[in-house]
């Protein structure tokens, strides 16, 4: 069986490397390869609304659901929803959906939370401030 991992971003985007391109690496999947047996949609974008079909997987990793009309066909549509925290599924499920909690990878060796003054350093998006 073929998995593909759809993302339309780039390494630029933390939700492409920690959603889509780790994931697909140590599962030995692909990287947007629509002609796959299962497609999993990492962050899904509107032009992908075409795409799904079944045996689709559509992760969520941000909260748009009001924000983004193109959300609620693809959570109706998708056999299995994934989503990185218990708080995004606790989101879903209030909106009567069931989501499988798989956490991020981590990209680099982990290391106790540290704050230096009154620098600090945040690695989200800017929309999501």
């Amino acid at each position: 069986m073929r998995v593909s991992f759809i993302h339309k971003w780039n390494a630029s985007a933390a939700s492409y490397r920690y959603r889509a391109m780790i994931p697909a690496r140590e599962m030995g999947a692909s990287m947007n390869d629509l002609t796959a047996d299962v497609l999993i949609f990492a962050k899904p974008q509107p032009e992908e609304v075409k795409e799904i079909r079944r045996g689709s997987i559509v992760d969520f990793c941000d909260d748009w659901f009001d924000e983004y009309p193109w959300y609620e066909p693809m959570l109706d549509l998708a056999d299995a929803i994934t989503c990185p925290t218990i708080g995004m599924r606790e989101r879903l499920r209030q909106r009567g959906f069931f989501a499988t909690v798989i956490p991020d990878p981590y990209e680099f060796a982990e290391s106790e939370p540290h704050c230096n003054g009154s620098n600090l350093l945040w690695f989200g998006h800017g929309t999501n401030i």
